[in-house]
């Protein structure tokens, strides 16, 4: 059965991802900057994964809801919840870090 309410979901939750991903890499690139004596002005481009995740997120579902009937929305979201909470860890983590690196160096901003 296709289900295109969940697909969308699986959609939303992959550029989920891609944002709060992006977030941590930016946060994470700009410790290593200041850890390097350079300026903190990493970025991240979102595009990339913007568009390849959700085509990952769904063909994974429609793969696994071929196999095992209705499971892939289960599986694929539950893969993407931990992928994304993982990295909101990440970046909770480091922006701390960050946060006392600038402050311990008030010439680098």
């Amino acid at each position: 059965m296709f289900d295109p309410l969940l697909y969308a979901a699986l959609v939303f939750l992959s550029l989920c991802n891609c944002y709060v991903g992006c977030m941590a890499e930016v946060v994470t690139s700009n410790i290593r900057h200041i850890e390097n004596g350079r300026t903190p002005n990493a970025g991240c481009s979102i595009f990339p994964g913007a568009l390849v995740l959700p085509v990952v997120f769904v063909l994974a579902a429609l793969g696994l809801n071929h196999l095992l009937q209705h499971l892939g929305y289960t599986i694929v979201g539950a893969f993407g919840l931990a992928m994304a909470s993982a990295d909101y860890r990440t970046y909770r983590k480091n922006y701390q870090k960050l946060r006392r690196l600038l402050a311990q160096t008030p010439s680098v901003t």
